[in-house]
């Protein structure tokens, strides 16, 4: 099977805050490794970002 990757938008707002947020996934040639990363801003400029790595048993 070929690597995947999957991009993602979208637009949350929690107590009257609203944040952008742009992230990606990457999954290996042989399905094992996932690499998930995402970003968020702010209208005020306020960031935020996360990162994880995943193995599948």
């Amino acid at each position: 099977m070929p690597s995947q990757l999957v991009v993602a938008a979208s637009v949350a707002n929690y107590k009257g805050y609203t944040a952008m947020d742009i992230g990606g996934t990457y999954r290996s040639r042989d399905s094992r490794w996932l690499v998930n990363a995402a970003a968020s801003v702010t209208p005020h400029g306020n960031t935020g970002v996360r990162g994880q790595v995943g193995y599948e048993f």
